[in-house]
């Protein structure tokens, strides 16, 4: 949660994770950010080490970027 809204996801399982941003669909690489998602892995895909992370900076730009959107109020729409 960040201002009131989802912010992001996580799930854990025995042998990987997966993490998913909850407006995706409204960031810059969204093609990429939900293209893992028709496989139900969030946005980053399966996790099982942390070699299957991006890195430090590219996931700190997508949570920076994600965060701007809840600051500026900005909603998912809903089809």
């Amino acid at each position: 949660m960040y201002r009131g809204e989802i912010l992001c996801s996580m799930a854990s399982f025995r042998q990987h994770c997966a993490f998913g941003f909850w407006k995706a669909t409204l960031m810059k690489d969204a093609a990429e950010l939900l293209g893992n998602r028709e496989h139900g892995m969030g946005s980053i895909g399966k996790i099982a080490t942390l070699k299957d992370l991006p890195s430090d900076k590219r996931i700190t730009g997508w949570i920076k970027e994600a965060m701007k959107l809840n600051d500026a109020g900005i909603k998912v729409v809903k089809a």
